[in-house]
């Protein structure tokens, strides 16, 4: 930690978020959780916020199809104010809104060259495994004959959240998933994620007719935050996520833990080795960066790092557990306000609770686990659907399992995640008809 650190911010100092496309529950929960609020400013489209009360928060809204009009407003809502760093959550414009404000306010950001191989898979894939770090057997696929065996995975080049992710078991399960995906990609044509995606001189993606296709690998699935500065690359969060084994790219939880702390097959230490080498791959320099990897047989295997914080609810969960967010390190940093970089080695559980079922919600009764709460050492728990409310599949989220809820746990043994996350579901009544 450099000496000016200082413990509060400078009054009329301020950080930009841009975002777009968030999910309405992870704008909440950031909001929620953020702190020098006074000094934020947001810069959101007008859905990611969802229900939430923006009078509480600086922001404003915009749709961003005129980025001069929207670095005018902010620069109307920074008068007597000055701007010292600037974070984008707009990765499926490839961070380019976040790019051109800071440019006009000249805040330090990454490269272009940094922007896109953070935004764009296959272009990752191809970095990294150039520096010599593991990524699955992958391909850029248009429908010709595989390389790929046989299981894989068809993606989109870009996006978040594994929005467009499909598994597929034979060539004839492969042509229909590409057939599908081309349709939904002609289907939306103002999805930002099937825009053509222009690398400088040499190369234009085309996420309409150009997909990833990549190995599909077994092993334990992690995800990790990592603060990167002079010294290298620091871990500020790790989960293990808790596999659906019949529901592909589903989860039954994730569970934060200190891996130096619990039985994970790796140290602190090797992760942030890794973390370290995938930076300098792609010229990160500063910042919070999320990873997301496999442990197999002892390797790291990265799925994908992008330049901004892991978003999802094991956010809750750090806020309640560790006193903090990763969102709010990176902000103490842009603001110069002093923050540590040690991981603590509490332990804390988000246990999903879902039905295979599709139609209207009846009832989901929380009661008996409420009962529960405190010899579970139960946080809290929330609900995504309503009495009322339909369940339906959405082109883009076709899963077996639809996710009802959840319930936030501190304090579980390593070797007691499946028992708690059974527990806690057998607690829960859920009616759908």
């Amino acid at each position: 930690m450099e000496a000016s650190y200082r413990d509060a911010p400078v009054k009329g100092d301020a950080v930009i978020i841009i975002v777009t496309n968030l999910d309405d529950d992870d704008f909440i929960v950031i909001a929620e959780n953020l702190e020098f609020k006074e000094n934020v400013l947001f810069v959101s489209d007008k859905t990611s916020p969802g229900a939430y009360p923006i009078e509480k928060l600086n922001c404003i809204i915009d749709d961003f199809w005129d980025i001069k009009s929207t670095i005018a407003r902010i620069s109307e809502w920074g008068r007597g104010r000055r701007f010292v760093g600037i974070i984008g959550l707009d990765e499926e414009y490839h961070y380019s809104i976040t790019r051109e404000v800071a440019d006009a306010f000249k805040l330090r950001y990454y490269s272009k060259k940094t922007l896109d191989s953070t935004s764009n898979k296959f272009l990752q894939r191809q970095l990294l495994n150039e520096c010599g770090v593991r990524v699955p057997k992958f391909e850029l696929f248009s429908g010709e004959d595989p390389k790929i065996r046989f299981p894989n995975v068809l993606k989109v080049l870009t996006g978040y959240a594994s929005i467009h992710n499909y598994l597929n078991h034979s060539p004839e399960e492969l042509k229909k998933n590409l057939d599908v995906i081309k349709k939904e990609a002609a289907a939306s044509n103002k999805d930002l994620m099937f825009k053509p995606h222009k690398i400088g001189d040499a190369k234009t993606f085309d996420p309409t007719t150009e997909f990833i296709l990549e190995e599909y690998i077994g092993g334990e699935e992690y995800s990790c935050d990592y603060l990167v500065d002079q010294q290298g690359a620091h871990v500020i969060r790790v989960v293990k996520k808790i596999i659906d084994p019949g529901n592909f790219g589903g989860f039954e939880g994730f569970y934060l833990h200190n891996p130096d702390a619990a039985p994970s097959g790796f140290s602190l230490k090797e992760l942030e080795s890794l973390c370290t080498k995938i930076a300098k791959c792609l010229e990160i320099e500063f910042g919070v960066c999320m990873l997301d990897f496999k442990l197999i047989n002892g390797e790291f295997v990265v799925i994908e790092t992008t330049v901004r914080p892991g978003i999802a609810t094991f956010v809750m969960l750090m806020a309640e557990v560790y006193g903090y967010i990763s969102m709010n390190k990176l902000i103490r940093e842009k603001l110069g306000v002093r923050f540590d970089l040690c991981l603590p080695s509490k332990t804390g559980l988000v246990a999903y609770f879902s039905t295979a079922k599709r139609g209207t919600v009846k009832r989901i009764d929380l009661s008996e686990l409420d009962k529960r709460k405190d010899s579970l050492d139960m946080i809290s728990s929330g609900v995504y659907y309503y009495d009322g409310e339909p369940i339906y599949d959405t082109s883009t989220c076709k899963t077996p399992e639809k996710l009802l809820g959840y319930a936030l746990v501190r304090d579980v043994a390593y070797a007691d995640i499946n028992k708690k996350i059974k527990e806690i579901r057998n607690l829960i009544r859920v009616e759908v008809v």
